[in-house]
């Protein structure tokens, strides 16, 4: 009994320090306690309008990655259907060689995401108009490079698979 009673006294002495540690805290408020680091988040240029600012940074990126997505997975799904259809067996009959048949599918497919970008473009007119009026002919330029890199690698993805289904889960994961 002595031995409990000097654990016993052990223990209260403890609780009564460590009581006496949560009393001397100054800070009683809770959200001061859960959060002790204030944080402000102000924009970095200041008191314009923000909204305009970041589309201005994430339309490029956004028709880039419209261009990509579009381009690989038409080409390689038309590329597919191409071999696929009953209708390719008219191609062995007329004098049309293999060559000017796939340029033929390249250009369709570069025409259609071209028309794409263009909408695009139109549209980002009406929300920035002084930013692509100067550099229309450079981005031309950049959206043919990059919707023909893609359409080029949408067309080697549906050369080399059978199956639209695999194209489509090759082009998604590409």
């Amino acid at each position: 009994l002595e031995g409990d009673v000097s654990v016993i006294t052990h223990l209260q002495d403890a609780l009564q320090d460590v009581l006496s540690d949560v009393n001397s805290v100054k800070a009683q408020n809770v959200g001061i306690i859960a959060k002790p680091i204030q944080t402000r988040i102000e924009p970095v240029l200041g008191n314009t309008d923000t909204r305009g600012v970041t589309i201005n940074y994430l339309f490029p990126t956004l028709v880039v990655i419209l261009l990509m997505f579009s381009g690989i997975l038409l080409a390689a799904t038309l590329e597919v259907r191409e071999k696929t259809d009953k209708v390719h067996f008219k191609n062995f009959l007329t004098p049309t060689n293999q060559l000017s048949f796939t340029l033929g599918n390249f250009i369709a497919n570069v025409l259609v995401l071209l028309a794409q970008a263009l909408s695009l473009f139109i549209a980002g007119l009406f929300l920035f108009a002084k930013s692509l009026v100067g550099v229309w002919v450079d981005l031309a330029l950049v959206v043919l490079l990059i919707a023909s890199t893609f359409v080029l690698l949408g067309m080697f993805i549906g050369t080399l698979f059978r199956r639209e289904e695999t194209t489509l889960i090759v082009g998604i994961t590409l």
